[in-house]
């Protein structure tokens, strides 16, 4: 008996280090982890026949195999989703230590358009934790692996191994062409030669919701992602401007599929309000309808806050910001950004916002809460004239908004 008590009365910690330690034991523990809930450590062991340093180093290629000669059993979507986000976790580690173990650069100093990119990312990150939970971000990955058709705005190049989320109206047209032109779908050089046709056209450019789950998870966690905003509110009257003031073909087309539900008995030639197209456009959002992607919000497009940008660029620094972006992605030295000067949207925004109501504006303010947060946009506007400005006071506690019309004699804004 006393024997029995000696040996129960080892330690066990004593115990693990005599067993781990014998050179001929086979059990190596594979990773020491610490839970983000509790703080708990467990030790994972690998299986005999597994080599740990040949797994983790090809860990990431492994996990995103996609089955050629259907030997490979068929991962789950729940496996799909959990291993993308362990794997590139383990791979982000890995990378900081490999960084960490160089010499050190020439120099670390970031240019002035980088600490800006830098601070709109950190201001991106904090609205979206203001917004949205962590549990968020998992059921926002389990639908877009259901429902790939949320990735359907993001453009692929594969030769630059580059992802574009394009708006309509914020210069998407000419970064079509320039994605055109690097993934190699038209043979043309420059965006703006005619060569390229219409960028609008299906199959004009290669969408990521045509990839299979796999390669759009390996694409989501490799590739360089970058997304170009401008103030929902001018976004919103430059797509009206465009597709119902207008006499080009397309906005012909819209009047066509669009007017009739916008106003009761059209036809075509009719005019339609702006005034009543804002009806519409609330109308849709209230009944859960999905809203057309000229004024459909940023959150939805491109979801900011669950896909992880890389650069974030603003139609007020569209020139800047593209070339820029067209720099780090490698784009080809004598490739520049099609700067075409455009009507002056931000100016006009007061006279279209004067026909509105006060119950519309925060319509529109509800619809479009999250761009504003989310970008940093500030909820001002210039006035339509100068001896004329609206002005719009927010009383947080009725909730209720008051319009004021004042006639000065110098320029002002009006704010939200």
């Amino acid at each position: 008996m006393r024997r029995v008590v000696l040996i129960f009365s080892i330690p066990i910690t004593w115990f693990l280090f005599f067993l781990l330690s014998s050179p001929n034991s086979q059990i190596v523990p594979e990773i020491l982890k610490e839970t983000n809930e509790e703080k708990r450590f467990e030790l994972v062991f690998p299986k005999e026949e597994d080599d740990c340093m040949n797994r983790c180093d090809f860990e990431t290629e492994k996990k995103f195999n996609t089955i050629k000669d259907g030997t490979k059993e068929q991962q789950t979507l729940q496996q799909i989703i959990k291993e993308h986000e362990i794997v590139n976790s383990a791979f982000k580690k890995k990378e900081k230590k490999k960084a960490a173990s160089k010499a050190p650069p020439i120099s670390t100093k970031l240019s002035p358009w980088q600490e800006q990119q830098m601070r709109r990312k950190n201001d991106l990150r904090k609205a979206c934790r203001k917004i949205y939970r962590n549990s968020h971000r998992r059921m926002f990955m389990i639908n877009a692996w259901r429902k790939k058709y949320l990735f359907r705005h993001l453009v692929v190049d594969d030769n630059h191994e580059v992802l574009y989320c394009y708006i309509p109206k914020i210069a998407c047209s000419n970064w079509k062409r320039i994605m055109m032109i690097l993934s190699g779908k038209t043979s043309a050089t420059d965006p703006k030669d005619k060569r390229i046709g219409n960028p609008h056209e299906p199959g004009a450019f290669y969408r990521l919701d045509s990839y299979s789950q796999v390669t759009i998870a390996k694409r989501l966690k490799s590739y360089t992602k970058f997304l170009f905003v401008r103030h929902p509110f001018e976004r919103l009257v430059s797509a009206y401007r465009n597709k119902f003031e207008s006499y080009a073909n397309s906005s012909n087309k819209f009047k066509l599929d669009y007017g009739p539900h916008i106003i009761e008995g059209f036809k075509m030639g009719d005019p339609i309000p702006f005034k009543k197209f804002v009806d519409y456009v609330l109308k849709e959002s209230k009944d859960k309808k999905p809203l057309n992607e000229h004024w459909a919000t940023y959150d939805d497009l491109c979801h900011p806050c669950f896909l992880r940008y890389n650069y974030i660029g603003y139609y007020e620094s569209l020139v800047e910001d593209a070339e820029n972006i067209l720099d780090v992605i490698g784009a080809p030295e004598d490739m520049h950004f099609p700067f075409q000067k455009t009507a002056h949207t931000a100016e006009i925004v007061g006279k279209y916002f004067s026909y509105l109501s006060n119950e519309q504006i925060k319509g529109l303010f509800d619809l479009y809460n999250n761009d504003f947060v989310l970008f940093g946009y500030n909820k001002t506007i210039k006035p339509f004239s100068q001896n004329k400005s609206l002005r719009f006071i927010w009383h947080e506690q009725s909730l209720n908004m008051a319009v004021i019309f004042v006639k000065e004699n110098y320029f002002t804004t009006f704010t939200f």
